[in-house]
């Protein structure tokens, strides 16, 4: 995940992932071979006090057990495999759009901007999110997210905060990139997670969505669908 400002992108986190295996084993890591080579800023132990540390879940659903399990402390990155992948085939198939790495002192202030919610797996009931947000007319409109992959099915669960200080830019929006192998077809290398709008390179789309200025969620996982392989899914994001 990448924070971006008005021409320049802010590595935020160490990069989840979740691998899902028959009988719905699904482990969540973090983008670790960039941990050695790339300096990790104080975001890493920040990450740790609020508990974004390994944790396991298991419960039965289906014909076996459900097992998810996050991995690893998150940290700051200067770049990242997929998140490039993603967007060099966004760029190809949309012109005019140029992608520019922040570096280390541009991306400084995330250490005392960002911090994270709430981070744990889940299996058998995909957690939801909720938000109520003001529209123009001074009502209001409540959106949930997730809710919806259940049963044999893992994933985890991911909440970002960021608070600006002083002159800390607030004008930021999210760039994901993933990169999946589910069912046994193989990682795709990497590509941005735009499901909202395929035109544009943000997660974040509009007003009400499920990232904003000033906050970033994500429920991601996947069902077994009776695979017989292991695993069902690791996915890098």
């Amino acid at each position: 995940m990448y924070l971006r400002t008005l021409v320049d992108f802010f590595p935020v986190s160490g990069l989840p992932a979740y691998r899902l295996a028959r009988r719905n084993r699904a482990d969540y890591t973090l983008c670790r071979f960039t941990v050695r080579s790339l300096p990790v800023f104080a975001l890493w132990w920040v990450l740790a006090a609020n508990h974004a540390n390994a944790a396991t879940i298991s419960a039965f659903s289906g014909d076996g057990n459900n097992t998810s399990t996050t991995g690893g402390y998150p940290g700051i990155f200067y770049n990242c495999p997929w998140i490039t992948a993603g967007e060099q085939s966004f760029m190809a198939a949309n012109p005019g759009w140029n992608f520019t790495y922040a570096g280390a002192a541009a991306s400084a202030f995330l250490q005392n901007d960002l911090s994270v919610v709430s981070y744990y797996p889940w299996v058998v009931n995909q957690p939801t999110y909720s938000r109520t947000f003001t529209n123009p007319d001074g009502t209001t409109t409540t959106r949930t997210w997730g809710g919806n992959l259940n049963g044999e099915a893992g994933g985890a669960y991911i909440q970002l905060a960021y608070t600006p200080h002083g002159t800390d830019p607030v004008n930021i929006r999210w760039i994901q990139g993933v990169n999946a192998n589910y069912y046994g077809r193989g990682f795709d290398g990497g590509h941005l997670d735009n499901p909202g709008d395929r035109t544009s390179p943000f997660y974040d789309v509009g007003s009400q969505d499920l990232a904003g200025s000033t906050y970033f969620v994500d429920i991601p996982g996947a069902p077994e669908n009776e695979y017989e392989g292991n695993p069902v899914a690791n996915v890098n994001f």
